[in-house]
Protein backbone atom coordinates (compact mmCIF):
# COMPACT_ATOMS: atom_id res chain seq x y z
CA UNK A 1 0.00 0.00 0.00
CA UNK A 2 2.81 2.42 0.91
CA UNK A 3 4.66 1.55 -2.29
CA UNK A 4 1.55 2.23 -4.37
CA UNK A 5 1.14 5.66 -2.73
CA UNK A 6 4.79 6.47 -3.40
CA UNK A 7 4.37 5.61 -7.10
CA UNK A 8 1.23 7.76 -7.32
CA UNK A 9 2.98 10.67 -5.61
CA UNK A 10 5.94 10.39 -8.01
CA UNK A 11 3.63 10.28 -11.03
CA UNK A 12 1.85 13.36 -9.70
CA UNK A 13 5.13 15.22 -9.26
CA UNK A 14 6.30 14.30 -12.76
CA UNK A 15 2.96 15.37 -14.25
CA UNK A 16 2.95 18.72 -12.45
CA UNK A 17 6.58 19.42 -13.39
CA UNK A 18 5.88 18.56 -17.03
CA UNK A 19 2.82 20.78 -17.10
CA UNK A 20 4.74 23.67 -15.53
CA UNK A 21 7.60 23.26 -17.99
CA UNK A 22 5.25 23.30 -20.99
CA UNK A 23 3.33 26.27 -19.60
CA UNK A 24 6.52 28.27 -19.12
CA UNK A 25 7.70 27.42 -22.63
CA UNK A 26 4.47 28.19 -24.45
CA UNK A 27 3.06 31.01 -22.37
CA UNK A 28 6.20 32.95 -21.58
CA UNK A 29 6.74 36.26 -23.25
CA UNK A 30 10.34 35.95 -24.31
CA UNK A 31 12.04 39.07 -25.51
CA UNK A 32 12.76 38.98 -29.23
CA UNK A 33 16.20 37.67 -30.04
CA UNK A 34 17.69 38.61 -33.37
CA UNK A 35 19.56 35.52 -34.46
CA UNK A 36 20.81 36.97 -37.70
CA UNK A 37 24.13 38.65 -38.09
CA UNK A 38 24.67 40.94 -41.03
CA UNK A 39 25.96 38.97 -43.96
CA UNK A 40 28.29 40.56 -46.45
CA UNK A 41 26.60 40.66 -49.83
CA UNK A 42 23.57 38.92 -51.20
CA UNK A 43 22.65 35.41 -50.04
CA UNK A 44 22.65 33.00 -52.97
CA UNK A 45 22.40 29.23 -53.43
CA UNK A 46 26.19 29.06 -53.36
CA UNK A 47 26.73 30.89 -50.08
CA UNK A 48 23.51 29.80 -48.32
CA UNK A 49 25.28 27.12 -46.21
CA UNK A 50 27.93 29.62 -45.08
CA UNK A 51 25.22 32.19 -44.30
CA UNK A 52 23.24 29.72 -42.19
CA UNK A 53 26.38 28.60 -40.34
CA UNK A 54 27.16 32.24 -39.50
CA UNK A 55 23.90 32.66 -37.59
CA UNK A 56 23.83 32.83 -33.80
CA UNK A 57 21.02 30.27 -33.66
CA UNK A 58 23.34 27.64 -35.15
CA UNK A 59 25.43 27.79 -31.96
CA UNK A 60 22.38 26.82 -29.93
CA UNK A 61 21.50 23.71 -31.95
CA UNK A 62 21.89 20.46 -30.05
CA UNK A 63 24.85 18.33 -31.12
CA UNK A 64 22.56 15.72 -32.65
CA UNK A 65 20.27 18.18 -34.47
CA UNK A 66 18.96 17.20 -37.89
CA UNK A 67 16.77 19.77 -39.62
CA UNK A 68 15.78 19.60 -43.26
CA UNK A 69 15.41 22.85 -45.18
CA UNK A 70 13.68 22.57 -48.55
CA UNK A 71 13.13 25.43 -50.96
CA UNK A 72 10.45 25.57 -53.61
CA UNK A 73 9.27 27.83 -56.42
CA UNK A 74 5.61 28.48 -57.07
CA UNK A 75 4.39 28.65 -60.62
CA UNK A 76 0.72 28.62 -61.57
CA UNK A 77 -0.21 27.59 -58.03
CA UNK A 78 1.99 24.48 -58.05
CA UNK A 79 5.17 23.95 -56.05
CA UNK A 80 8.35 22.80 -57.72
CA UNK A 81 11.06 21.70 -55.29
CA UNK A 82 14.32 23.50 -55.99
CA UNK A 83 16.99 22.45 -53.51
CA UNK A 84 17.28 20.80 -50.11
CA UNK A 85 19.75 21.26 -47.26
CA UNK A 86 20.42 19.42 -44.02
CA UNK A 87 21.22 21.57 -41.01
CA UNK A 88 23.27 19.95 -38.31
CA UNK A 89 26.22 21.77 -36.72
CA UNK A 90 27.26 22.21 -40.35
CA UNK A 91 24.97 22.80 -43.33
CA UNK A 92 25.19 20.59 -46.38
CA UNK A 93 23.14 20.31 -49.52
CA UNK A 94 21.06 17.18 -49.87
CA UNK A 95 18.56 15.19 -47.83
CA UNK A 96 18.76 12.89 -44.83
CA UNK A 97 16.49 10.11 -43.58
CA UNK A 98 16.92 10.93 -39.87
CA UNK A 99 15.43 14.43 -39.71
CA UNK A 100 13.83 15.82 -36.56
CA UNK A 101 11.82 18.34 -38.52
CA UNK A 102 11.55 19.68 -42.03
CA UNK A 103 11.14 23.33 -42.97
CA UNK A 104 9.91 24.37 -46.40
CA UNK A 105 10.24 27.90 -47.70
CA UNK A 106 9.72 29.73 -50.97
CA UNK A 107 13.03 30.29 -52.77
CA UNK A 108 12.22 33.96 -53.31
CA UNK A 109 13.25 34.63 -49.68
CA UNK A 110 16.87 33.53 -50.16
CA UNK A 111 18.14 36.99 -51.22
CA UNK A 112 16.23 38.55 -48.29
CA UNK A 113 17.97 36.34 -45.73
CA UNK A 114 21.08 38.52 -45.77
CA UNK A 115 19.05 41.48 -44.54
CA UNK A 116 18.06 39.49 -41.45
CA UNK A 117 17.14 35.88 -40.89
CA UNK A 118 14.33 36.72 -38.47
CA UNK A 119 12.86 39.33 -40.76
CA UNK A 120 12.82 36.98 -43.77
CA UNK A 121 11.40 34.04 -41.78
CA UNK A 122 8.66 36.15 -40.21
CA UNK A 123 7.70 37.57 -43.60
CA UNK A 124 7.57 34.11 -45.19
CA UNK A 125 5.41 32.77 -42.32
CA UNK A 126 3.07 35.78 -42.51
CA UNK A 127 2.53 35.16 -46.23
CA UNK A 128 2.00 31.42 -45.77
CA UNK A 129 5.17 30.67 -47.73
CA UNK A 130 6.93 28.69 -45.01
CA UNK A 131 5.91 25.49 -43.32
CA UNK A 132 7.29 23.19 -40.62
CA UNK A 133 6.71 19.46 -40.47
CA UNK A 134 7.64 17.47 -37.38
CA UNK A 135 9.36 14.13 -37.95
CA UNK A 136 9.43 13.26 -34.24
CA UNK A 137 7.12 13.82 -31.27
CA UNK A 138 6.52 17.39 -30.16
CA UNK A 139 7.53 16.73 -26.53
CA UNK A 140 10.73 15.00 -27.65
CA UNK A 141 11.63 17.90 -29.96
CA UNK A 142 10.77 20.48 -27.30
CA UNK A 143 13.22 18.84 -24.93
CA UNK A 144 15.91 18.26 -27.55
CA UNK A 145 15.78 21.82 -28.93
CA UNK A 146 15.23 23.61 -25.58
CA UNK A 147 18.40 25.65 -26.18
CA UNK A 148 16.66 27.25 -29.16
CA UNK A 149 13.78 28.65 -27.09
CA UNK A 150 15.41 32.06 -26.84
CA UNK A 151 15.06 32.29 -30.64
CA UNK A 152 11.37 31.34 -30.78
CA UNK A 153 10.14 34.87 -31.50
CA UNK A 154 12.58 35.07 -34.39
CA UNK A 155 11.00 32.00 -35.95
CA UNK A 156 7.49 33.33 -35.37
CA UNK A 157 6.46 31.39 -32.22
Amino acid sequence: MVQRKAVLVMLGIVTVNSALFLAVVFLSKSRPTETARRFEGLVTWENLPAFLESQEAMQDLPGDAAVGLKFYSSTAGARRWDRSFVIRRRVSEGEAPDLDLEVSMDSKYIPQLGQGLCQAVQKARAHGEMGVGLKAGAAELLWKYRGMLKHKSCFGY
